[in-house]
């Protein structure tokens, strides 16, 4: 009977690092430090004024906003900052798959990911409120809210103690790439692929202790 560890090697990606004490403090400190790493990767998201597509405006029926509802949003935009989008969620080991077949209920699974770090941004959405006199949802104002829609970046995190070869990483890399669409960063304390990663299209992250 095959060994578990032989078993993973004939379903995906089996990284011997994960074996190794050091690859449990990159891993950790990529964990730990997730919303430093999502502020390093995606510069452009924070710090910033509230943009247009983040302003949702009520209807009253269908192509005709509220009236009034831009002075409202404008008020709302002008007294609440913008605050930074912020890590929602962190997943340890996350599992890759790909699917194929018809409908895409084949699944293969790839690897397993050190790290995955799942994201929401704000917005500012209408606030409704029920009217007992008309027995319907009627606009009651702006609030703060969050969305992990579409929009919120994902970021799966390789976590390395010591590199391996670039082909041996890249390949793990464009494996995953299979299974999964967002932001891939190598964390290490090794920086020697730092630039060919970023050719790639890598974030590199260096680890220090």
């Amino acid at each position: 009977m095959a060994k578990s560890r032989e078993k993973i090697q004939q379903l995906g990606f089996w990284d011997a690092e994960v074996s190794k004490p050091d690859h449990d403090s990159v891993c950790m400190w990529a964990y730990e430090n997730a919303d430093r790493i999502f502020k390093i990767v995606f510069p452009e998201l924070f710090d910033q004024p509230w943009k247009k597509n983040e302003i949702s405006l009520p209807y009253d029926y269908p192509g005709h906003v509220v009236q009034g509802v831009n002075e409202l949003a404008n008020n709302f935009v002008e007294n609440t900052p913008r605050p930074n989008p912020r890590v929602c969620k962190r997943t340890l080991e996350y599992v890759l798959a790909s699917h194929s077949g018809y409908q895409g209920k084949m699944e293969r699974i790839v690897g397993y990911a050190d790290l995955l770090i799942e994201t929401e941004l704000p917005h500012i959405s209408p606030n409704y409120k029920f009217d007992k006199e008309r027995r319907e949802d009627v606009f009651d104002g702006f609030e703060l809210a969050w969305s992990r829609g579409s929009d919120a970046p994902r970021i799966l995190v390789e976590a390395k103690s010591a590199m391996p070869t670039v082909g041996e990483l890249m390949r793990q890399i464009q494996l995953y790439r299979t299974a999964f669409h967002g932001k891939f960063v190598v964390v290490s304390p090794d920086d020697k692929y730092e630039g060919v990663l970023s050719e790639q299209e890598v974030a590199f992250i260096q680890y220090t202790p």
